[in-house]
């Protein structure tokens, strides 16, 4: 990490069950993305993986960790079952402003993820133009967006922060207006 100023992103791809090493993550990150495959344990799972960011929030740790949102990954969307669990996802995980808590991209699962791994290389790089490969340009477009819209949000707080910091104190704007009244 010594040279963190050369990468716009540094990615943790952590394993699915709560390990030391997700919960390490939580610690160190800006950002996290849950990736949820369309089955029931991993969707039963998913109240542990928020109860366990929110303990990464806690002041002294890491209260400025932000949830991009969920991604639900391994989609096969010929399955009836699949198609519930992705719609069961996005209905029942939302913030409290009701903005949806899942992306709207979807990565599915292919044959072609398979043959790639066993290449030793990504899917774009085998496949450029296969329809997963697409999915994830579409995921990591979303993921800047987010990203983007976050960091203004943050920039505005901040403004309005330092804002109310730097106007003057009552007794300031006594002694002010005494001076121009004088």
């Amino acid at each position: 990490l010594k040279q963190l100023g050369r990468y716009e992103f540094i990615i943790i791809d952590t394993g699915p069950h709560a390990s030391t090493t997700t919960r390490s993550a939580y610690m160190v990150s800006d950002y996290f993305v849950l990736s949820l495959i369309p089955e029931k344990q991993a969707v039963d799972s998913l109240p542990d993986a928020l109860k366990d960011i929110g303990n990464a929030r806690r002041p002294g740790r890491n209260p400025d960790l932000y949830l991009l949102r969920l991604i639900g990954s391994g989609m096969d969307r010929r399955r009836t079952l699949a198609k519930r669990y992705e719609e069961a996802i996005g209905e029942r995980f939302k913030q409290a402003n009701q903005e949806p808590v899942k992306f709207e991209t979807t990565v599915s699962t292919a044959a072609a993820i398979d043959k790639a791994y066993h290449q030793g290389k990504t899917l774009i790089q085998v496949e450029p133009t296969h329809k997963v490969s697409e999915q994830y340009r579409a995921l990591a477009r979303e993921v800047v967006q987010r990203i983007t819209r976050h960091e203004a949000e943050k920039a505005a707080q901040r403004g309005a922060q330092d804002a109310v910091t730097s106007a003057p104190t009552p007794s300031e704007a006594t002694r002010a207006g005494v001076i121009a009244n004088a």
